[in-house]
């Protein structure tokens, strides 16, 4: 299936849902009080640090800084 995934998408299914879990982070924290350790928890990161390193390594900034620059 992964293979097939690929062929269609050109991305793994481990980089599409990364990729969607990093959408849903950033609609989260421009869109609710939630603390980023609670959306990283509800998006399946079980240290908080980790989430904060490939949320900046994705979108060059923190997710703190991000919720400041894009909140609603």
């Amino acid at each position: 299936m992964s293979k097939i995934f690929k062929q269609e998408t050109g991305m793994s299914l481990v980089q599409y849902i990364n990729e969607r879990k990093l959408e849903q982070a950033k609609l989260m924290l421009r869109g609710s009080d939630s603390s980023i350790e609670s959306i990283a928890r509800n998006l399946g990161y079980n240290r908080t640090s980790y989430f904060c390193k490939v949320f900046k390594e994705a979108t060059s900034e923190t997710p703190h800084s991000y919720r400041r620059k894009y909140r609603f």
